[in-house]
């Protein structure tokens, strides 16, 4: 396996374009997308019922 190049390395890459959430992996990315398109009132829910299965 090569190592990255500055061009492939999403992280230098994040920094330089001031980025402050860089996901990298496939299931960072999934989560990512998942609360981007999930509805704030259903994020308010599940927050709020796992704070009461506590």
């Amino acid at each position: 396996m090569s190592p990255r190049t500055d061009s492939q390395d999403p992280v230098l890459h994040a920094v330089q374009h001031n980025r402050a959430v860089v996901p990298v992996t496939p299931e960072a990315w999934a989560a990512y997308y998942a609360t981007r398109l999930t509805p704030p009132s259903l994020l308010r829910f599940a927050a709020a019922r796992t704070s009461l299965a506590r």
